[in-house]
């Protein structure tokens, strides 16, 4: 069997040009079709206990809405800043009056896998929802996810205040809102 030199070099050449074009466009800022100043879409969705949950039963706070999966590394990197935005702000009311709320949906086919990560990653607050089928939920539709991590900041009258934000962003709204 004699192997053309030549063909394998296209051939690894272009899976080389096919894996960078694909992570460039991931690394770029994804911003989902929802407005800043629109009302967030309501959904229900299941925690670990398959105790159902609705955005609309965290009236009066103020969410960090986060979609994100236990195989995601961009997420996994995310989670730590996430973990440090929720220890800074945790025992916090705003001047509206509310408090802060993270919600992570999860994306994860595997349950197991997403409550090892969870438990792994440190994220202690409590609202820890997964999808029914990954990627495939009426929130990731609602706030069109295409691409994980996606994160919104929602006010406490439900209204979208930022859309796929840095950490940097988020807690500059959220020491503008002390």
């Amino acid at each position: 069997m004699n192997k053309n030199p030549s063909l394998l070099f296209c051939f690894f050449y272009l899976l080389l040009f096919v894996s960078l074009n694909f992570s460039c466009k991931q690394k770029k800022a994804y911003k989902p079709n929802i407005n800043v100043g629109a009302d967030a879409p309501d959904f229900s969705l299941p925690d670990r206990n398959n105790i159902v949950h609705k955005l609309s039963d965290y009236k009066n706070k103020t969410i960090l809405l986060d979609f994100w999966a236990s195989w995601c590394g961009p997420c996994r990197k995310k989670n730590k800043d996430v973990v440090a935005l929720y220890h800074k702000y945790k025992n916090t009311t705003f001047s509206n009056g509310s408090t802060l709320e993270i919600i992570s949906i999860s994306q994860d086919n595997k349950e197991d896998a997403w409550l090892r990560a969870i438990e792994d990653d440190g994220l202690k607050w409590n609202s820890h929802l997964k999808q029914r089928l990954a990627g495939l939920s009426e929130a990731s539709i609602k706030y069109d996810v295409q691409y994980i991590p996606t994160t919104f900041l929602i006010n406490s009258s439900g209204k979208i205040m930022l859309v796929n934000p840095s950490i940097g962003e988020i807690e500059e709204k959220l020491e503008g809102m002390r």
